[in-house]
């Protein structure tokens, strides 16, 4: 009988020896909106120092949502806790991660006393200085919550173009935009403007920047006096504009494609040429009456007025950040805007207006957007 127990305790023996030991290899996590890396190293039982090791990181507050980092495992040497630093069983228990605030109270539990060194860098006489056995954790601040890797403001550049500049040479006035304004010729084809960004998730990007259009009007008639063609003066609209864009992070947030809507609010205005205001045939008439700035050639002025108006933009796009502190954006957009606009005589002697027709200016453009971006 004590043979076969003997044999018996001899095969469990064996069968134990033979079970593998758990692994330590280091397991993946992908970091979310929020994360710190002492509130990751907690959840999975290790501490910051050997993520830090295990990663190659150098600045613990410098990760970002969406980054894959290696957690080494608890049975890993280098993520266990020394031994060393444990408190003394005689000393008062270690209190929870929780209950170490971030600044000590003016009246400090014994435990957590600094004893002065007796000289130099030999130890107090009351023995070395024990540091709590629990991590210290800090709780998660508004910063690092909505605004960290997720707040950028930079500078666009815009190349644009108008997709809808020329009406027919109509001289019944009722196929161009507004009486004989016929063709717009854009001013600024180069522009900057500011942009605010915000990202509201991983896929959802809000964005703000400022989009102008200025152009100048040619008509179908010719100039009288000369024969060349003229023009009544500039037309623009400029206003905020709101997009709403969705992409899809890659290589742990590096790449950004996206594509969504936008909508703007644009302020029209007319800047007409002096002669045109005042009244006159052609330039060369104005000319030879001296260039008056304020006098009208038949005691009325000519004006056009443009309405403020509403327009929808359609964008495309990749942004990339080289470092996490920089993000270089390239996209298309192309918005349609058509703002009403009105023709008429202003009385100057009794401020009367005698409006005569109502048109259209079609701004409709497409712009290529390069930005460049500071991350917080």
């Amino acid at each position: 009988m004590k043979a076969i127990s003997a044999l018996f305790a001899s095969a469990i023996l064996a069968a134990l020896a033979a079970v593998p030991a758990a692994s330590a290899d280091p397991v993946s996590y992908t970091v979310r909106p929020g994360d710190t890396l002492s509130g990751i190293a907690v959840r999975h039982g290790t501490t910051v120092p050997a993520i830090l090791r295990e990663n190659a990181i150098a600045d613990a507050n410098r990760i970002r949502a969406g980054q894959v980092v290696r957690l080494p495992a608890a049975s890993d040497p280098a993520a266990a806790p020394d031994p060393a630093a444990a408190p003394d069983p005689a000393a008062a228990p270690a209190a929870p991660a929780d209950a170490f605030p971030r600044t000590a109270p003016a009246s400090a539990p014994a435990a957590w006393s600094q004893p002065a060194p007796s000289s130099g860098c030999a130890p107090a006489a009351n023995g070395p200085v024990r540091e709590p056995s629990a991590p210290v954790l800090h709780e998660s601040s508004f910063f690092d919550t909505w605004i960290r890797d997720r707040l950028t403001v930079g500078l666009t550049l815009s190349c644009t173009t108008l997709t809808d500049a020329r009406r027919p040479k109509d001289l019944d006035r009722k196929r161009t935009f507004l009486g004989y304004i016929n063709e717009l010729d854009l001013k600024n084809d180069f522009s900057w403007a500011p942009e605010v960004a915000w990202l509201a998730g991983d896929c959802v990007r809000l964005g703000l920047t400022w989009q102008s259009v200025e152009a100048r009007t040619k008509n179908c008639n010719v100039n009288p006096e000369t024969g060349r063609t003229m023009s009544d003066g500039v037309v623009s609209a400029a206003g905020p504009l709101f997009l709403v864009e969705g992409g899809w992070p890659l290589d742990g947030g590096v790449w950004w494609p996206h594509a969504g809507l936008g909508l703007g609010w644009y302020r029209g205005d007319f800047d007409e040429d002096s002669w045109w205001g005042l009244g006159y045939a052609g330039p060369d008439s104005w000319a030879a009456a001296g260039k008056p700035g304020r006098k009208s050639a038949a005691g009325r002025r000519r004006y056009i007025d443009v309405d403020d108006a509403f327009g929808i933009s359609a964008a495309a796009g990749v942004s990339w950040r080289p470092i996490p502190e920089l993000e270089i954006d390239l996209s298309v957009r192309h918005t349609w805007l058509e703002p009403d606009c009105k023709f008429g005589y202003v009385d100057e002697a009794t401020g009367r207006r005698d409006r005569q027709m109502s048109g259209e200016f079609t701004l409709d453009n497409l712009s290529v957007v390069l930005s460049a971006s500071y991350v917080f």
